[in-house]
């Protein structure tokens, strides 16, 4: 047992302990507390432990809503008031963009941290793993952290409380009609001869429509009609099921079958309409997916006589969105399914001057933009940021005059930011917002112009 300070967050969502000098990584404690703390690891450069009693409080510390917090982890700090989670994501982001980019933080261009007026409920997808008991009931919930292990939820207050409500009702009639659970001992592929292993609730933008994905271990879906009929009467709009053996935290597999509903869901994002598979991925938060297009479009000059370009553009969010304020917007995205859906929406919002293409970015983004005149490239990047070569060809061959950057790592974020600025691009905005409130998680929207080109008009704050 060791008394420490904690003197700020470390790159995760764990505080920065010292004790002497030497670093102990600490979860749910927050800068300016003393706590005690019992060491559960220590290697030669850092160690790890778990809190046992805070000694002294910061003046920002609240009560946690969620009785689970703690044990489970899908949140990261709801001990914290939500000014001091949004000053500790902007801290984060700055000091990651200080070191990378070799630059005082106070003279970059970092904006206020936008969120949304109200915190709770904002999470359109709810996952809920199973378990099964030794008592033949099933445990549903989320992973501890640092852990294979569920912890049962009773309540979720970040989800959308009706589609929580429909995901816990989904795993009763689960257990009513004895569905199979699968195994959940992983040994390479998901074993246990088959069965369910997640509801997913998917609840819609725009609509009170919530969709429910079973997803499970065999190729054909473990169960029958009476479930399929027992879900749409608890008020499912649709169930489709996912086939999923891989063992790993990847929750979806690649194979998706509807099974009752629509084969595509309708989301309604600033207005306009998408069609997204059920399986596909989309922005899981309501105010979240809204501020990011609107804050792009805000981003992007008019222009009749150029071309857009939107890399790795998914099911086309960005793409259709800014369709209009240019003469084509060409996307490109590796997932042909993810395509298939832009191409849907397009056809359904009657927007012609739009091109997808399937295909690795760093492969097909030359041949794409041979016949553009490209004024404006937009990257939404996985968490990984942008391979090498993308940014290469951008700012070797294609030079847009603005590059829009989509963030949802600061870390890839500073090491891109970098190489951008190497190749003549400088950085006028980052705009942080906080997409995932009570986590450690942080979206960006940074924008580079090149030199020369003069910056286009800013955004409104």
């Amino acid at each position: 047992m060791a008394t420490l300070e904690a003197v700020g967050i470390a790159d995760g969502p764990d505080a920065l302990c010292l004790a002497n000098g030497y670093v102990v990584f600490v979860p749910h404690v927050l800068p300016g507390e003393r706590v005690r703390v019992e060491v559960t690891s220590a290697g030669r450069k850092h160690g790890r432990g778990e809190p046992v009693q805070v000694l002294q409080a910061s003046p920002h510390r609240v009560a946690p809503r969620c009785a689970h917090f703690g044990a489970c982890g899908g949140c990261h700090f709801q001990h914290a008031d939500i000014g001091e989670q949004l000053r500790i994501k902007r801290e984060r982001l700055g000091r990651m963009l200080a070191h990378t980019l070799k630059t005082p933080v106070e003279s970059l261009p970092i904006r206020p941290l936008a969120a949304p007026t109200e915190s709770w409920g904002q999470r359109t997808k709810i996952a809920l793993v199973l378990h099964p008991t030794a008592s033949g009931r099933i445990d549903a919930g989320l992973y501890a952290r640092r852990s294979n292990d569920v912890v049962p939820l009773t309540e979720c207050p970040v989800s959308d409380p009706a589609g929580f409500a429909l995901a816990r009702a989904v795993v009763a009639e689960i257990e009513r009609l004895h569905v199979p659970i699968a195994d959940p001992t992983l040994s390479g592929r998901y074993g246990g001869g088959g069965g369910l292993r997640a509801v997913v609730v998917r609840a819609l933008n725009g609509s009170d429509g919530r969709h429910v994905i079973l997803v499970g271990t065999p190729a054909q879906a473990p169960f029958g009609d009476r479930l399929i009929d027992a879900l749409a009467h608890l008020g499912a709009a649709g169930v489709a099921y996912n086939v999923n053996h891989e063992a790993g935290p990847q929750l979806l597999g690649r194979e998706t079958h509807v099974m009752y509903g629509p084969n595509r869901l309708l989301e309604v994002v600033d207005g306009r309409q998408y069609l997204v598979s059920p399986g596909a991925f989309f922005q899981t938060s309501a105010w979240g997916v809204n501020h990011l297009v609107r804050t792009v479009r805000e981003l992007v000059v008019p222009h009749p006589e150029h071309d857009l370009l939107d890399l790795y553009c998914g099911g086309g969010l960005l793409t259709l969105a800014l369709a209009d304020r240019c003469r084509r917007a060409v996307g490109i995205e590796g997932n042909p399914h993810a395509i298939d859906d832009a191409r849907a929406s397009a056809r359904l919002a009657g927007i012609e001057n739009v091109d997808f293409v399937a295909g690795r970015v760093e492969q097909r983004l030359h041949e794409a933009a041979r016949r553009l005149t490209v004024r404006t490239a937009v990257l939404d990047p996985p968490r990984d940021g942008c391979a090498p070569a993308i940014l290469h060809t951008l700012t070797e061959h294609i030079l847009p005059r603005r590059i829009i950057y989509v963030s949802c790592e600061p870390t890839t974020l500073a090491r891109d930011a970098a190489v951008l600025m190497a190749a003549g691009y400088r950085p006028t905005d980052f705009l942080p917002f906080d997409m995932f409130p009570h986590t450690a998680h942080l979206e960006t929207v940074a924008v580079f112009d090149r030199h020369g080109s003069g910056p286009p008009p800013r955004p409104h704050a």
